[in-house]
């Protein structure tokens, strides 16, 4: 967010072209996986914050490629300091991780153990996901009223992950394994996947620390999950998996999360709403602000939210250019899938001055559509 995903330009940025190159090939992706390595992760252990991976040659021993930093359920770097190094990695495998390319799966589970433990839910344990998703709406409700900005673009991590709320949140984290997901209508998994990525994203950093640079947002993207119903689901799961009706992620050779066979498409919305990009926070000051959204009030919550965002669009009318936030550039094509262009999506969402003044720049000619640079710095405060 994230956002879940990043122009492949901002990936080519922090790359040499000739990995780029080398690897702009399925088949030769496809062949490094197979045929040269493998990734292992060990056993898993109780959670500690520290995440070990191997590079194992096939035929030879396994030799340790990588380990990341260390610290409790709840602790961590919190929200100061140069940034986490659990989600450093090398540029290869944050690239390939990001775009589910890379083998293994390496996730982070935030919310296993408690007293709901990892086992999948039964008919004497499930428990209804409007249950708990009020509880966590009652959670959440007292952690953002502490600690987040009053406008919701900021938020107080390194208190926040001392405060007895972010606690008390971290224990109701543990019942999503035991929530009842497949009979939520489509509205209303709408609105708990929404709000559990915003909460996992905060979790994320609060325990784990904010990400230090691009590539590790890509890999806190890819490996911070939460356990829902038996199977554990990121960022980019629920973000491109759940809510966008199981598309790629942007980016070359990008794939769908989730096979056909995969339990966890059972959740995957029916159709992608672009509005939900104006929902979900990736932590980062360009990204939209963290609110709750309700199942019974979500159609007008995410048109509130498109409008508020939308606010933020520019209109040069001396260079006949429209400037957008970069997040329509990114998911062009959800914003586009029903034959409208981006100026026809944002044209409703506009204020009525936006809009009479978009109207005059069209019938002086042809208005280009330019993009404003996104600002990846983290959102605390």
């Amino acid at each position: 967010m994230t956002r879940s995903s990043l122009l492949f330009s901002a990936l080519v940025s922090v790359l040499p072209l000739s990995t780029v190159l080398s690897f702009s090939s399925p088949a030769r992706l496809l062949a490094l996986s197979s045929a040269s390595i493998s990734l292992h992760r060990p056993p898993r252990l109780p959670y500690t914050g520290t995440e070990a991976y191997f590079l194992r040659p096939i035929g030879q021993r396994t030799l340790c490629l990588r380990m990341g930093g260390g610290g409790s359920k709840t602790g961590g770097s919190g929200g100061g300091g140069k940034g986490s190094q659990v989600f450093k990695r090398n540029s290869l495998e944050g690239v390939l991780g990001y775009l589910n390319l890379w083998p293994g799966d390496g996730k982070i589970v935030l919310n296993d153990g408690g007293a709901a433990g990892s086992a999948p839910p039964t008919s004497d344990t499930a428990v209804l996901g409007w249950e708990v998703s009020e509880q966590l709406r009652k959670s959440i409700t007292a952690m953002y009223g502490q600690y987040l900005s009053e406008d919701g673009t900021g938020v107080d991590y390194a208190a926040m992950r001392d405060s007895t709320e972010f606690e008390q949140y971290v224990q109701l984290s543990y019942k999503l394994n035991q929530v009842e997901v497949s009979g939520m209508g489509a509205s209303a998994r709408a609105a708990f996947f929404i709000n559990i990525y915003n909460s996992l994203l905060i979790h994320a950093i609060c325990a784990l620390g904010p990400p230090a640079d691009l590539l590790s947002r890509l890999r806190l993207y890819a490996v911070a999950s939460y356990r829902i119903a038996g199977a554990s689901f990121s960022l980019n799961d629920i973000e491109n998996g759940i809510l966008r009706s199981n598309r790629p992620a942007p980016g070359p050779l990008s794939k769908a999360p989730f096979s056909s066979a995969d339990p966890r498409s059972k959740f995957i919305q029916p159709s992608c709403d672009p509005r939900v990009h104006f929902a979900l926070n990736c932590g980062a000051k360009g990204c939209p602000p963290v609110r709750f959204y309700s199942p019974e009030g979500l159609d007008a919550e995410l048109d509130k939210a498109t409008r508020a965002f939308c606010a933020g669009i520019d209109l040069d009318a001396e260079k006949g250019e429209v400037l957008l936030s970069e997040i329509f550039k990114w998911y062009k094509d959800d914003f586009t899938t029903d034959g409208k262009t981006l100026l026809q999506y944002i044209g409703p969402y506009l204020s009525a001055e936006k809009q009479a003044a978009l109207a005059a720049m069209e019938q002086k000619g042809a208005v280009k559509v330019g993009y404003q640079p996104y600002d990846w710095g983290l959102n605390s405060r």
